[in-house]
């Protein structure tokens, strides 16, 4: 590369840069613009010394993007995450040192931090050489870009050709709201690179059913498998919400999230309401305690767009007693309905929520409860997921038989007594072989499982 090259070049970086800072608005932006082209020019002048110093090398530059070092097993890598074409990171770099080894694979041995064509390229050689993928897209089959499938390869190779167990996550462990008042109701949101590969065990902390699954030593599909549970404290105190997830088996990932989540007790000795479920027509109440029957205003939201609510014209000259007041509503609809109450000696418009409550509302036996499954076909292996929605988890009886021969997911509640707190569920199970697979399900609330029907779901996987 002569300067009668480098020139042209340098035009085409100003050009590129130009139109940014045309469009620049503040100094500081333009000042940036500015920095980071004399960056490009000074990289630039950099190939374009090392190329005038080659005729001493038998015009062959020692260009110090090219890596030369042999592979050895003290070099191996592992890539933390996934990685595309356009991602600039440190991580492109390391896979670029890592495919420089192999001249028949990268060539060009160029390590620049930057998954450009050459990259990509130099990715699907080695998916082709190890077997990984030949043929497709980077969207359709993972052929160009480092997924689940080729990360595990490099690292396999790395290391012998022992399974290894992939900590990684794609996004790491959300739990909200992380403080709230009695009961509390907290979303659990995480992903994890590889759907049917990736084992995890979330405890809630509480004492209660966590959630898992264990891939054990399934292949990886190239894909991010999103998980997302609710779950309802109706106890006080503070709790660790614990993720262990990994590629590989259950038992032998680690913990890769953790959180804590405060739950209090705003609800004063004495406000109650019950019952909180039942069938329409459902009667519940609310009682309290009352200082002055002439002076305690009180409001009651029962959540289907009806509200009782008293207030005082005064609070002076109050009756000096004491007891208890009861408020009753009935409601003629089957559902979950959200239920505050406030009560004090002043204005309403002064007056906190002191008492927030689910109430279930039902018809029928699995009215109140849904199973989702999705995909229904696809390729082998094959992650399913399915998704359970109901209320109260103590009062909630599902059976999930995969049709595979492996172990059903199942709980019998019995009669067990609803405590009327919405909650859901997400199931992962992988298909490995090509076939025609029906799941057979069962799903009901206040009753045993043996006293619910089954529903079908075929599942086609190619």
């Amino acid at each position: 590369m002569s300067r009668r090259l480098i020139i042209p070049v340098l035009l085409i970086a100003a050009a590129i840069v130009a139109p940014g800072i045309s469009n620049a608005v503040t100094h500081d932006e333009l000042k940036s613009q500015i920095e980071n082209l004399l960056k490009q020019v000074q990289v630039l002048q950099q190939q374009l010394q090392a190329v005038e110093n080659s005729s001493s090398t038998n015009g062959i530059a020692p260009n110090p993007y090219i890596v030369s070092t042999p592979i050895t097993t003290d070099s191996c890598i592992r890539i933390a995450y996934n990685l595309n074409k356009g991602d600039e990171n440190d991580e492109v770099r390391t896979l670029q040192t890592f495919l420089a080894q192999d001249p028949s694979v990268y060539p060009d041995a160029i390590v620049s931090g930057y998954f450009g064509l050459l990259t990509q390229k130099a990715v699907q050689a080695w998916q082709a050489k190890y077997g990984i993928v030949s043929g497709g897209t980077p969207e359709t089959t993972g052929y160009g870009s480092v997924g689940p499938k080729t990360r595990n390869a490099i690292a396999n190779l790395c290391t012998g050709g022992i399974a290894t167990v992939d900590t990684t996550l794609a996004r790491n462990l959300v739990v909200t709201p992380e403080v709230g008042p009695l009961p509390v109701q907290v979303t659990a949101t995480f992903s994890l690179n590889g759907s049917s590969c990736s084992s995890y065990y979330l405890d809630w902390g509480d004492g209660t059913q966590p959630l898992f699954f264990d891939a054990g030593n399934a292949p990886c599909i190239n894909d991010i498998a999103h998980k997302r549970a609710t779950h309802t404290y109706v106890r006080p105190g503070l709790y660790q919400v614990v993720l262990r997830a990994g590629q590989g088996p259950l038992s032998k990932v680690a913990v890769v999230g953790q959180t804590s989540v405060s739950v209090g007790s705003t609800i004063p000795t004495g406000v109650t309401l019950s019952p909180p479920t039942g069938s329409v027509p459902f009667t519940t109440s609310i009682t309290f305690p009352v200082r002055s029957s002439t002076c305690t205003a009180y409001e009651a939201d029962w959540g289907d767009g009806t509200i009782d609510r008293f207030e005082p014209s005064r609070f002076t000259r109050c009756a000096q007693d004491t007891g208890t007041q009861s408020l009753t509503h009935t409601y003629n609809n089957a559902g979950t309905y959200t239920v505050e109450f406030k009560t004090g000696n002043t204005r309403l418009s002064q007056l906190p929520v002191i008492g927030k409550w689910n109430v279930l509302v039902d018809n029928a036996i699995g009215a109140d409860t849904s199973l989702k499954i999705e995909p229904t076909s696809g390729t082998a292996p094959l992650a399913v997921e399915v998704t359970l929605t109901g209320y109260s988890e103590a009062c909630t009886s599902y059976l999930i038989d995969w049709g595979d021969g492996t172990q059903p997911e199942l709980y019998d509640s019995g009669f067990e007594n609803c405590e009327g707190f919405p909650f859901q569920r997400l199931f992962t199970h992988a298909y490995t072989a090509s076939g025609t697979y029906t799941i057979r399900t069962k799903v009901g609330t206040r009753t045993p499982l043996v006293n619910i029907p089954f529903n079908s779901q075929l599942i086609v996987v190619k």
